[in-house]
């Protein structure tokens, strides 16, 4: 932690590694950023760690969904959950075939007791699950894919009970 806090006053060319040639993004810099964060949330200074969070953003000129996805749960951590929903769904629009931003939705829906958009996100996130589960050799983990389709069944089931149990399924 002190190593780099020490370094916190350095430019980043000065103390991490040179940019990754495919997206011209420096990762070292990206994943020191992201420590920095991690541990001014640890020890309470929210402030400085939504900063660093930030410069994240601004490093991958806003074009990273896992930037955006991890910003925006650090956003859901402090209650923040209207910006953390804009957060989510700057992740989809840097990716549009972001799982996490997708399962993110779906809590910030249920959360809000939005069940139509709530359902719209699980089933999104569930197809899409499955669809790269069927066209790629890297299968999302088993419980990743259980929640998704508990999620999904348990709305359909027993979060509109205005509509009756069988309503339009």
């Amino acid at each position: 932690m002190h190593a780099a806090l020490k370094a916190l006053g350095k430019p980043p060319a000065e103390n991490l590694a040179t940019d990754d040639p495919d997206d011209g993004v420096d990762r070292a810099a990206l994943a020191a950023y992201k420590a920095y964060a991690d541990e001014y949330e640890i020890n309470d200074a929210h402030v400085d760690a939504e900063k660093w969070h930030q410069e994240r953003v601004l490093l991958t000129e806003k074009s990273d969904a896992a930037v955006w996805c991890a910003y925006g749960a650090f956003l859901s951590r402090r209650a923040r959950f209207g910006a953390a929903e804009e957060a989510f769904k700057e992740a989809l629009r840097a990716d549009e075939t972001c799982v996490d931003a997708l399962r993110a939705l779906t809590c910030l829906s249920l959360r809000d007791e939005e069940y139509h958009r709530a359902e719209v996100f699980g089933q999104a996130t569930f197809s899409l699950m499955a669809l790269t589960m069927l066209l790629t050799t890297r299968p999302f983990p088993l419980s990743s894919m259980l929640w998704s389709h508990v999620s999904c069944a348990s709305m359909r089931r027993n979060w509109m009970p205005e509509e009756g149990p069988n309503a339009n399924w």
